[in-house]
C-alpha cells in the first residue's frame, strides 16, 4: 500500500507492540524470484500501533502467473468508523466491515497462504510492519519472509522520474486499473514488478 500523507493524520502514539528498531523481519531483495506472494492492506491511518487493518489482499504469481488469491475485509482493531478520507480514497464504507473477520479468525489461513515465500508489495515496509506486529500480538510468531520492494526496484531500473508511486508507475509504463482496493493493487503491482524486471534483464 502507497501511505497517504503523514499531515493528514495525528502524531503517532507510542507503540505497545514490538518496538520497530527491533522487529525481525526478512531480508531485502531486488531480485524476482520464480514463486511469490504480492501482498497489499488498506488501514484506517498510517501509525501501527493506532491504526487498523480494513481489508488484506494477496496473489500468488508462480512462473509468471497469478495461480491463487487472497482477500478479506478485516473489523478494525481497534474498532473505528471510517473516516470520509479514507471511504473516498478505498470505497470501502463502514457497512462493508459489519460481520467482518478478526485479524486472529483470518491469521491461520492467511498464514498458509504467505508461507515462506517472498512477499513483493510497492513500498512494501509499510504493508510488512502492520503484518508483522499483528502477527507478533496474537502468536509472539515473527514475519520474516523475505521481501521485495517495486518501489526500490523502480528507483534503480528506471531512475530520475519525479514520482514512484504506483499510480505514477502504472501511468509510466501504461498499465490501467483500479487503485486503492487490495486485490487490485497487488495485481498493478504484478503487473509494475514484470515491467520492471523486463527492463532490468535488458540492462544486465
Amino acid at each position: 500500500m502507497e501511505p497517504y500523507s503523514l499531515s493528514l493524520f495525528d502524531s503517532p502514539a507510542p507503540r505497545d507492540t514490538e518496538p520497530e528498531a527491533k522487529r525481525r523481519k526478512g531480508k531485502l531483495t531486488l531480485v524476482r524470484p520464480l514463486s511469490y506472494v504480492v501482498i497489499d492492506i488498506e488501514t484506517t491511518g498510517l501509525d501501527v500501533a493506532r491504526s487498523a487493518i480494513i481489508e488484506i489482499g494477496a496473489i500468488h504469481v508462480r512462473n509468471g502467473t497469478v495461480s491463487d488469491r487472497f482477500q478479506t475485509f478485516l473489523t478494525p482493531e481497534p474498532y473505528q468508523s471510517l473516516s470520509p478520507f479514507i471511504t473516498s480514497l478505498t470505497g470501502i464504507t463502514d457497512s462493508d466491515l459489519v460481520g467482518a473477520p478478526t485479524f486472529r479468525e483470518i491469521l491461520p489461513r492467511l498464514r498458509d497462504f504467505l508461507g515462506g515465500y517472498t512477499l513483493v508489495g510497492h513500498n512494501v515496509n509499510f504493508d510488512i510492519n502492520f503484518l508483522y506486529d499483528r502477527f507478533y500480538r496474537e502468536t509472539g510468531e515473527y514475519l520474516n519472509n523475505p521481501y521485495l520492494d517495486t518501489k526500490k526496484l523502480a528507483k534503480t531500473v528506471v531512475p530520475g522520474l519525479y514520482h514512484y508511486s504506483l499510480e505514477a508507475l502504472c501511468e509510466y509504463f501504461g498499465i490501467a486499473g483500479n487503485h486503492h482496493r487490495a486485490v487490485d493493487d497487488c495485481e498493478l503491482t504484478e503487473k509494475v514488478l514484470d515491467k520492471l524486471w523486463r527492463l532490468k534483464t535488458q540492462q544486465g
